[in-house]
C-alpha cells in the first residue's frame, strides 16, 4: 500500500508541473478548426468533422495543446504552432456571413419580409 501511495503522489506532483493553469492559445486545435471551416461544401466540412470526432483528432490536439504546447509557451519558450493567420480567420467569417444571408434569402443586405 505504501509503494502505491508513493506512486500517486509522485503521478499527482508530475501532473501538477505538467497543468500550469496556463490557458494559452491552443494553437493545434484552432488549425484543425480553422482548416475544416475552410471546406465549401457544407456536408463535407460535417463529414471531416464527424470523422476527426470518431478518430479523436480533436481530442488529441486538445489534450497535445493543454500538456505540451500551451505548457511550452508558459515556461517562456515560442510555441511551435503558429496561429491561423488573421486574415484566414476574417476570410473564414466573412463566407459564414455570405452563407447564413443566403440561407435565410437576403441578397444585398436586404431582408425579404
Amino acid at each position: 500500500m505504501n509503494k502505491l501511495w508513493k506512486r500517486t503522489v509522485l503521478c499527482g506532483l508530475l501532473a501538477g508541473l505538467m497543468c500550469t493553469s496556463c490557458i494559452g492559445p491552443f494553437n493545434a486545435t484552432r488549425r484543425i478548426h480553422t482548416w475544416n471551416r475552410e471546406f465549401d461544401n457544407r456536408w463535407a466540412g460535417e463529414g471531416v468533422f464527424l470523422v476527426f470526432r470518431a478518430l479523436p483528432v480533436y481530442g488529441a490536439a486538445f489534450v497535445g495543446d493543454i500538456l505540451i504546447f500551451n505548457s511550452i509557451q508558459f515556461w517562456g519558450w515560442e510555441n511551435p504552432i503558429d496561429p491561423p493567420s488573421q486574415e484566414r480567420v476574417e476570410a473564414l467569417w466573412a463566407a459564414d456571413d455570405a452563407r447564413a444571408a443566403e440561407a435565410r434569402g437576403e441578397s444585398d443586405g436586404e431582408s425579404s419580409d
